[in-house]
């Protein structure tokens, strides 16, 4: 965790800010007095100002949520700087709205949770918010926030925003990922450095510390495994909130969001999730794996020039290591 990235917050006589599945990690794997310890110190129910300003310096966040059909998906929105803004410090809008040919669209609606991710990729700075939609339109979606928190910088990979390059992404084309990838999904996979996972824990009595999360996962390209119609991915050390785990042990539904960051190519898978909890993955820095979880492709979609940014790797900068 970043602790410069957050204003300290007391909640020491309140509700822990984790749920149930995420207790049940941090207590087998012998963090929970700590995990609770940080968690209601930094875990926050509104926006702290430097996280406003934060958001309002982007151009693109990540997003994470759940289709009409219980599907739990995960992309991206792009604009101009100020298309994220912070009226207040429990609101969060976003300027435009997803792509029709976007499997998310639909779970982009009015009281629905959404999970987000500010991601610096520049700086290595992320935030997370999530919260519920109060208003949703084809102009904006207004967020009522509901937790938020900063992440630390391990694992991403530094990259440089073209500003030069704003594609015209009239031309998306999408081809179906349904019952196996294709080789061009396979390829883009296997050359993987950063992608994305939506996981949701079902919001039954306290919606403030249940709904939706979207996450940062990168390593070295190849560190996420291929085989047919599944996926394995290795868990490495992070915050030890075990915030995707927790909801993947309640709720084995998972979006994961690949992107060519050169190319505009976004693609975007759904299924479930099993948790291996004893296995080591072969993949580099591999003592630092703790354990891993397999993804087993329900359905996916491949948009061609989809993606409204391009990014590259400045000289020098190279693969994050685990």
């Amino acid at each position: 965790m970043n602790l410069m990235d957050n204003t300290i917050y007391s909640n020491s006589l309140g509700p822990s800010p984790f749920h149930e599945g995420e207790q049940i990690i941090q207590k087998k794997l012998g963090v929970r007095d700590k995990a609770e310890q940080i968690g209601r110190r930094f875990i926050r129910p509104f926006l702290p100002d430097q996280h406003r300003d934060f958001y309002s310096h982007l151009q693109y966040i990540m997003l994470g949520g759940v289709d009409l059909y219980g599907r739990a998906w995960a992309s991206l929105i792009g604009g101009m700087p100020g298309f994220l803004s912070s009226p207040d410090a429990r609101t969060l809008r976003i300027q435009g709205g997803l792509d029709s040919s976007d499997p998310l669209a639909s779970g982009v609606r009015q009281g629905a949770s959404l999970g987000l991710l500010g991601i610096d990729f520049a700086t290595r700075r992320r935030n997370r918010v999530n919260g519920r939609i109060a208003e949703s339109t084809d102009k904006e979606i207004v967020l009522a926030v509901d937790q938020t928190f900063g992440n630390c910088p391990k694992y991403i990979q530094p990259r440089l925003l073209d500003a030069s390059l704003y594609p015209n992404t009239s031309s998306i084309q999408s081809f179906r990922q349904k019952s196996s990838l294709d080789a061009n999904a396979v390829d883009l996979i296997r050359r993987a450095d950063t992608f994305f996972v939506a996981s949701a824990a079902r919001a039954n009595d306290d919606p403030s510390i249940q709904g939706m999360d979207v996450s940062h996962r990168g390593g070295q390209p190849g560190f996420v495994r291929v085989t047919e119609n599944s996926l394995m991915v290795p868990d490495y050390a992070g915050n030890r909130y075990y915030n995707t785990l927790g909801n993947f042990l309640v709720n084995p539904i998972a979006g994961l969001c690949f992107i060519d960051f050169e190319e505009g190519d976004v693609l975007q898978l759904t299924g479930v999730v099993e948790i291996l909890w004893d296995a080591v993955p072969p993949v580099e820095a591999e003592e630092r794996v703790e354990r891993a979880w397999r993804f087993h492709l329900k359905d996916g979609w491949m948009r061609k020039n989809a993606l409204p940014l391009r990014w590259t790797i400045s000289a020098g900068c190279d693969s994050p290591s685990p």
